[in-house]
């Protein structure tokens, strides 16, 4: 307050070391340059040779928050969920998660440094953030980028084809793919050969097995589950 009688000044009684903004001021402002705190400030209105009067403001000195650090970027489908994000666990002050941009999701536990991130929508990467905080400290804050895939195309082949024993197909009618890549393989039946195992169309040589061989088109795109579809081949022996 504005003494009416006598003259005011600040000074530190005990918590630790800073210096006002004008000790004289009874508004002044106190900054901290050491130790631990509490801090306690007195206010001395003084008219001598009367006793003084006063006032004392204790101050908490609160440390910064843990520098706040994550794991690296992760990949994820469309509407997935990430491995743990890697958030460290703070000594000083309580850490969030929290999306930056990018997109839309939940965490399995907002408050945990090994939370998951499960995906709602947007088409990424969606950037989350770790922030430290401890009030009225500056928060501390790191960042993870993760990467949304979009499913893979349905996969579609052909009908099925009869062939003799060791001869080669039509093309087997695999759909191109306009998310992920597609390929051959054999599932069952028998073995043989693709004219280019990732074509939609390539052809199938038979060089074993009496069949029917099965052979599949797939379209991935990691970390999405695969789709795909088969293709039924009938292997006749060459007459007597």
């Amino acid at each position: 307050n504005a003494p009416t009688v006598g003259t005011g000044a600040w000074s530190v009684v005990s918590g630790g070391t800073g210096t006002f903004s004008t000790a004289t001021s009874p508004n002044a402002t106190f900054t901290h340059t050491g130790g631990a705190g509490p801090v306690v400030v007195r206010w001395t209105i003084s008219h001598a040779p009367c006793a003084v009067s006063i006032a004392n403001a204790t101050i908490t000195i609160n440390q910064p928050p843990t520098t706040a650090t994550t794991g690296g970027p992760q990949t994820i489908c469309t509407g997935g969920t990430t491995a743990a994000l890697g958030g460290n666990t703070p000594s000083v002050g309580s850490g969030s998660w929290s999306v930056v941009s990018g997109g839309t999701g939940t965490f399995s536990n907002a408050g945990s440094p090994a939370s998951t991130f499960s995906h709602t929508g947007g088409a990424g990467p969606v950037v989350l953030r770790w922030t430290i905080s401890n009030a009225p400290c500056i928060a501390s804050t790191s960042n993870v980028s993760i990467t949304i895939n979009q499913a893979p195309t349905l996969a579609a082949a052909g009908g099925p084809q009869t062939i003799c024993v060791n001869g080669t197909t039509n093309g087997l009618g695999g759909n191109a793919p306009t998310v992920g890549t597609g390929g051959w393989s054999v599932v069952s039946g028998g073995t043989g050969t693709f004219s280019n195992a990732t074509a939609p169309n390539a052809t199938f040589t038979h060089t074993g097995g009496t069949g029917p061989v099965i052979v599949r088109w797939t379209i991935s795109n990691a970390p999405c589950t695969a789709s795909t579809a088969n293709v039924s081949i009938t292997i006749n022996q060459a007459p007597s």
